[in-house]
């Protein structure tokens, strides 16, 4: 039988191209402090749902596979995989060996009791929707692991990668809200909610020689012009999730501080929910879009650092539809839209916006004035992130909020447009997008994607679920005695287990 295989040695070619730009050797020790503007709110990395929450998932915890920067996949706690020809079923073999933080063997019982975990609703996981494509998973013996698919999935290593399909005991699942218990190369020591987070070396690690640091130090700061004081003063090492407005100062700071600015799938739009009037109506959704100058939203509120978009797939993915448009601002339209939706004197909306998140409040603002014209009368009320998440995020009727990017163009669109999918905000169930979806999965060629996601983007165009502003950049900043650290397209940098300080 044919197979499709990995193995650990095609990811040492890998890890030696991503590590390329090293060129000192690494010095092991030292601490660094990485500051974040949100604090944690999660440490159990099956339920995580925030940008800040995902990074401390990849230090204390490893997942099957590892998304390199470039997007390709290694080998993590897997060592190769292999799969059937009709894709439908795979194959993964298990490192021996590793242990978790407490000193038990992670063995093939454990995977398969993550993935269930992930999987049952009752978790709550946002990973579910990514997920959904698994049949079954089972451990014919201790160190391999079978996974049975529903349809044909030729990115599924990518999956095994995914942010919360992150390997945990089985037997220690209720207590890892409290007590985070990985094979990472960091555990943790000390954790005071809303403040920081310690984690230290885990001397037991998997890769011989690391980590290099002895300890981690994430930290959170009250505000961004906070952090940058902070990062120019030398009082932290890294800046984490750089708002667009303090990059002008950091990138003038210059000396020890060094800016990065990396392309994204991240995207932020106004939610509004689907199930209820008038969202429901597609023509007051369509006036929502006409109401919009998109490429103005772009340069007012995100100050030009990233592009106009009508659907999550960004211009720089090789499935970008670029016979479809961005549309144009046309507030005749708008009103026509508006009044055949029953609401010929226009409306007043309540939209909530989160605090902190300064370029979703900007796009709440922006969009308030720039949909007067079109008789769209909005109010914006700003509310502190903890009681955004509680009480708005998959419950308000309309919001302003953003999504991280995925590292597969399935995985940024299905678990927030199909209508099953598990994180669903815009409650939006068009079945004519859920089969292309699920035929997006099956592609096996890239031309096939650039068919069925250039049908998707067009569906996704005629029908939005709400107005998709932007994908835009990201940025972070480091004193530059940090090393061997690259920041990676998806949340910044995951892996620190390479990261050294040159002292």
């Amino acid at each position: 039988m044919k197979t499709r295989v990995f193995t650990a040695a095609t990811a040492l070619v890998l890890v030696a191209l991503a590590n390329s730009a090293i060129a000192q050797t690494p010095k092991p020790g030292g601490k660094i402090t990485i500051g974040i503007t949100n604090a944690l709110r999660q440490l159990d990395p099956h339920k995580t749902n925030q940008g800040e929450d995902y990074p401390p998932t990849f230090w204390m915890y490893n997942g099957l596979t590892r998304v390199l920067r470039d997007r390709t996949v290694a080998p993590d706690l897997a060592t190769s995989w292999k799969s059937a020809p009709d894709l439908k079923k795979w194959t993964v073999s298990l490192r021996k060996g590793v242990l978790f933080h407490n000193g038990r063997e992670m063995v093939a019982d454990d995977v398969v009791a993550s993935f269930r975990r992930v999987q049952d609703r009752a978790t709550g996981s946002l990973g579910r929707g990514m997920l959904t494509v698994i049949e079954s998973v089972t451990a014919p013996d201790k160190y391999t692991v079978e996974f049975a698919l529903n349809a044909p999935y030729a990115e599924f290593p990518t999956v095994l990668g995914t942010i919360q399909a992150k390997i945990v005991p089985r037997d220690l699942v209720d207590s890892l809200s409290k007590t985070p218990i990985g094979t990472g190369p960091f555990k943790l020591a000390e954790f005071v909610q809303g403040d920081y987070m310690r984690l230290v070396k885990n001397d037991k690690y998997f890769v011989s020689g690391q980590p290099y640091l002895d300890e981690i130090v994430y930290k959170t700061l009250p505000e961004a012009v906070v952090a940058a004081t902070a990062l120019k003063r030398g009082e932290i090492d890294l800046f984490y999730g750089v708002p667009v407005e303090v990059t002008t100062d950091l990138q003038r700071a210059g000396g020890d501080v060094i800016l990065s600015r990396s392309p994204s799938d991240d995207w932020d739009a106004v939610v509004v929910n689907n199930k209820k009037e008038p969202y429901s109506n597609l023509k007051f959704r369509l006036a929502l879009n006409y109401a919009s100058d998109k490429p103005k939203l772009v340069e007012t509120a995100l100050f030009g650092a990233g592009e106009a978009v009508e659907t999550p797939i960004a211009p720089s993915s090789p499935v970008f539809n670029r016979n479809l448009p961005v549309r144009k601002q046309d507030v005749a339209r708008a009103k026509q839209l508006l009044a055949e939706a029953g609401f010929p004197n226009g409306i007043d909306l309540l939209m909530y916006a989160p605090a902190g998140r300064t370029d979703r409040e900007r796009l709440a603002l922006t969009v308030q004035e720039m949909w007067k014209p079109s008789g769209i009368r909005v109010k914006v009320e700003r509310m502190p992130w903890d009681k955004f998440v509680a009480e708005v995020e998959l419950k308000g009727d309309i919001y302003a909020t953003g999504l991280r990017g995925r590292a597969t163009i399935d995985q940024n669109l299905y678990a927030w447009l199909a209508c099953q999918g598990s994180f669903n905000m815009f409650h939006y169930c068009n079945p004519e997008l859920d089969k292309l979806l699920d035929a997006g999965r099956q592609a096996r060629t890239l031309d096939e994607q650039r068919r069925v996601y250039g049908q998707v983007q067009q569906v996704i165009f005629d029908n939005p679920p709400g107005v998709i502003a932007w994908v835009k950049a990201q940025f972070e900043a480091r004193r530059k005695q940090v090393q061997g650290h690259e920041m990676h397209p998806l949340f910044g940098h995951l892996y620190m287990d390479t990261v050294w300080l040159a002292r």
